[in-house]
């Protein structure tokens, strides 16, 4: 897809250009979304460990996948280790490029989505008939039924501070 128009952003879309060529050029591609942001300041991050299951059970049933991890904390990803190899598409303008990354991660052929409905509708506008989604089994507020009947559902829990919370 194209990104969406933004006047004179003319480096940002190349950038957006260069990523998204990235992705397509890889048959089996997974994006992996791990919100921070918000997220952090109130205790609803997922904790890594729902990361890693997620990666492990992709690269189980994707042969040769490729991970492409969109995440707002550029800090976290420079430190993050999901056990597999991955390419940070990691965005310095949160505000600024959310669309794009959206269109980047729906780009992808499989994906990892957190605990967030902009990582769902990602995931949900896939076109790949043979897509596998993975999502965590708990959600804010109760909402178990949140995932599609088909995708996969990692058990998950969420972070506040050092200790952790199931949700």
């Amino acid at each position: 897809p194209p990104p969406p128009e933004n006047g004179n952003n003319k480096k940002k879309e190349e950038e957006y250009h260069r990523k998204l060529s990235l992705i397509l050029a890889t048959k089996n591609s997974v994006f992996v979304h791990i919100r921070r942001g918000d997220y952090v300041g109130i205790g609803c991050q997922l904790g890594i460990d729902y990361q890693k299951k997620a990666v492990e059970y992709m690269a189980k049933r994707v042969p040769n996948m490729e991970l492409f991890v969109f995440c707002e904390d550029l800090k976290f990803t420079q430190n993050l280790d999901l056990g597999y190899p991955f390419m940070d598409m990691t965005t310095r303008d949160k505000d600024e490029e959310a669309y794009w990354d959206m269109l980047l991660m729906q780009s992808c052929q499989h994906g990892i989505i957190a605990n967030s409905t902009y990582s769902w509708w990602a995931a949900y506008l896939i076109n790949n008939p043979e897509k596998i989604i993975i999502g965590p089994k708990h959600w804010l507020f109760g909402y178990e039924n949140i995932l599609c009947k088909e995708w996969v559902k990692i058990e998950s829990h969420f972070e506040v501070k050092s200790q952790k919370y199931n949700a």
